[in-house]
């Protein structure tokens, strides 16, 4: 699936702007961000950890980890961005939108991903779960308004596959 130039710009411009803006932040001076202090909080519980190991000896245990500073910032910045945006949005679309609605958007992009799963049972040899994803996807298509009703599932010998590339490798 292609991105739209706007979601484009948007996510270049957000990962520029997470990229450079702490750097300019501590070029001008400014104190250290709080990841530091979360750096040496680890640092810290791993020292008393590692002070001892299960015989009475002491250990130095090193993780060897060069992209540190960039994994932990990620690592706040994803969970941060998860509770205080993504979270509440999901409950207020929850909130407002009815069930039925919710139902057909997930109909909908399941249908989308129907050819995946067929082609993924071809390589694999599956001809019957290959049969049964394009009856689905045709079914739905066609009479469940392009896929917002799933009109397959009344019939109980073609279910879904849920076929993906991994299992295909797997094979």
């Amino acid at each position: 699936m292609r991105k739209s130039p706007v979601s484009y710009f948007l996510s270049m411009f957000l990962l520029l702007s997470v990229m450079i803006l702490p750097g300019l932040a501590q070029a001008a001076g400014a104190p250290a961000p709080p990841v530091d202090l979360l750096l040496a909080a680890v640092d810290q519980e791993v020292k008393s950890d590692n002070e001892n190991d299960e015989y009475g000896e002491e250990s130095d245990l090193t993780i060897a980890d060069p992209l540190r500073y960039w994994n932990m910032t990620w690592y706040h910045f994803n969970d941060k961005f998860y509770f205080w945006l993504l979270k509440p949005a999901a409950h207020g679309y929850k909130a407002v939108t009815p069930t039925f609605f919710r139902r057909g958007v997930k109909n909908f992009f399941d249908n989308l991903l129907t050819p995946k799963s067929f082609v993924n049972c071809l390589l694999q040899g599956k001809i019957t779960g290959a049969g049964h994803e394009l009856s689905r996807f045709l079914i739905n298509t066609i009479f469940g308004f392009g896929g917002l009703v799933d009109m397959a599932a009344t019939f109980s010998d073609i279910q879904p596959e849920n076929e993906d590339f991994g299992q295909t490798l797997g094979s």
